[in-house]
């Protein structure tokens, strides 16, 4: 899939010096982007033309990528408000909060992939609370305390593992 002289895939020109398997990195065609994302990008790129140049390796990495509005942000603006502004960005989002209680995500799928942005629940929701009773049964506390306890003496399988020294020593040496 490679050629013999080079990290470039076959049929692949880099567009200039800057590039890395034919993508051109993101600082050259920054449109305002901060240093960290420029940065983020381009390491996109790089795993992207990494993996593309490595078939031996399983596409078993993670699907998702992740941002988090609140955190590692040069923007001043409320969370409410940046995931307003993401989700005005044409192609569809879908909006979960199922999966973390505590926030609040947009979704969007690039085939098998997913980006998640996501900001605190608290950040972009209102809380609404209401209050009403619920009635359920447990078992009676007194009755509890009155239950004697009972050795019970059970096999467990306590497991130790024995990896090799190093894989890498086997490349190195």
């Amino acid at each position: 899939m490679s050629n013999a002289n080079s990290d470039t895939p076959q049929g692949v020109t880099p567009t200039d010096p800057a590039s890395r398997h034919g993508f051109v990195l993101a600082r050259e065609t920054d449109t305002g982007h901060t240093p960290a994302q420029i940065a983020f990008i381009d390491g996109l790129y790089q795993l992207a033309g990494f993996l593309a140049l490595h078939p031996e390796i399983p596409a078993t990495y993670p699907q998702s990528i992740v941002a988090n509005v609140n955190a590692y942000s040069e923007h001043d603006a409320p969370a409410r408000d940046r995931l307003a502004e993401i989700a005005r960005i044409p192609g569809g989002w879908d909006k979960r909060t199922r999966d973390d209680p505590d926030t609040f995500e947009l979704v969007r799928e690039f085939g098998p992939h997913k980006l998640i942005v996501f900001a605190a629940r608290d950040a972009v929701c209102e809380k609404i609370a209401t209050i009403e009773k619920v009635t359920h049964e447990i078992p009676d506390p007194d009755l509890l305390a009155q239950v004697p306890l009972v050795a019970v003496t059970e096999t467990v399988e306590r497991v130790e593992w024995s990896c090799p020294r190093s894989l890498l020593a086997e490349v190195e040496s």
